[in-house]
């Protein structure tokens, strides 16, 4: 979908995370002779966080402006790019911008979001309700979200210890706490399957992990809101076949434990519930 951009991108940056299996191959195949692209093979799976944070690296080491943000499971409408950059101009380009993540087959957004005055925001109308100009005051990153440079050099880069689940939130705190504005563009679509939490198995943990972890960082009443938190999940876990995932990680969120803790991949019967290994754990 990028490459159907109703404008051009000037470079595509492809990370990828440690695969073993013909992605160079297909990534040359496709992209050779089409736009200059960069390929970044990383020697080991670090999550989505590292896998955004090597893409921002790559953007530091050139002179672009700009960075389009986005994963290996969404599609860019052709004329998001163009309402994007329209609207970062007409913005004095400091805003970070976001498309408008819509599924695939509906006009339902894929994950939807609430404003600071309460209201939900659920599908493409209620998306058009309380857009001004064009503008919505919230985003779902990383899902077509427009970056500029300037942002990158001041926040700095994805919290790579968060390995994956809530590092783009937090990257979004990060961005309001350091000044400037966030926007999604009602007119720039971006299709992305919904969210969906269950059959996680291993990224439960992490889930559970980071949300503490986002809690203490950057909401009020953190204390209360955490207590709250566990004491749901740990009802919710009693009959999850993940409950030791759970426990980990709530236990290792409070801890304040970060990293790469449990390999791609682990089942829940390779660890005890303090989230360490019964027995060595295969990645994938």
């Amino acid at each position: 979908s990028i490459l159907e951009q109703t404008i051009p991108v000037a470079c595509i940056i492809v990370v990828d995370n440690a695969s073993t299996d013909e992605t160079q191959v297909t990534v040359s195949r496709v992209l050779s002779g089409s736009c200059d692209y960069r390929y970044v093979h990383l020697p080991e799976n670090v999550g989505s966080a590292g896998g955004f944070a090597a893409g921002m690296k790559v953007l530091l080491s050139t002179t672009f402006t700009h960075l389009w943000l986005m994963d290996d499971d969404g599609r860019a409408e052709p004329s998001a790019l163009a309402h994007l950059t329209r609207t970062s101009a007409r913005l004095g380009n400091s805003a970070v911008l976001n498309s408008l993540v819509l599924t695939p087959d509906s006009d339902q957004l894929s994950f939807g979001f609430a404003l600071s005055d309460g209201r939900l925001v659920k599908s493409l109308n209620d998306a058009r309700m309380v857009a001004e100009e064009g503008l919505i005051p919230a985003a779902n990153f990383f899902n077509g979200t427009f970056i500029p440079r300037e942002v990158i050099e001041k926040v700095g880069f994805v919290n790579e210890d968060l390995f994956i689940h809530g590092d783009e939130n937090d990257y979004l705190f990060r961005i309001l706490r350091n000044g400037f504005p966030i926007y999604t563009v009602l007119d720039a679509h971006h299709y992305h399957p919904p969210m969906r939490v269950t059959g996680a198995g291993w990224k439960t943990y992490y889930r559970m992990r980071n949300s503490i972890y986002l809690l203490r960082q950057y909401y009020t009443h953190p204390l209360l809101r955490t207590s709250k938190m566990i004491i749901l999940e740990l009802w919710k876990a009693l009959k999850s076949p993940d409950r030791n995932f759970v426990i980990a990680g709530l236990i290792d969120g409070v801890r304040g434990r970060l990293g790469k803790v449990i390999q791609p991949g682990t089942k829940a019967h390779q660890i005890n519930c303090l989230g360490r290994a019964k027995r060595m754990a295969s990645g994938v």
